[in-house]
């Protein structure tokens, strides 16, 4: 049956296939005038959905595997510039680490630090 509602669903064109046939037969014995507004309205939203729902749903797939694609690249070039900010970071640490215990060990045992050993590369990395 028309109303001001299914009219207004109908000009948005959202309807479903289903739904529109619902409102194009009306109720049995009833039937829509040729060329009254709602028969017009329903025939704009039909013309609209000229694509099949699998169509559409074809659409939207391809649609969200590209967006995938998309995330997935953007994760892996993520992921490479993270690793290679640690690889970078990764031997300066155990270069601290080294320099820092060399002379607490050499302490420890009674032996000198050599000169020039652990302060002067301290210094050379800072610069």
């Amino acid at each position: 049956r028309w109303s001001p509602a299914s009219e207004a669903s109908a000009l948005e064109g959202g309807l479903s296939q289903a739904a529109l046939d619902a409102l194009c037969g009306g109720e049995e014995g009833e039937e829509e005038a040729p060329g009254s507004p709602l028969d017009e309205h329903l025939q704009r939203a039909k013309r609209k959905r000229r694509r099949p729902a699998e169509d559409e749903e074809d659409w939207e797939q391809a649609w969200l595997r590209e967006v995938a694609a998309e995330a997935t690249l953007e994760a892996e070039a993520v992921a490479k510039a993270k690793a290679a900010f640690e690889q970078e970071a990764r031997p300066a640490r155990k270069r601290s680490r080294l320099d820092s215990g060399a002379g607490s060990e050499a302490g420890r045992e009674g032996l000198a630090p050599i000169a020039g050993s652990g302060h002067s590369q301290s210094s050379e990395r800072a610069e």
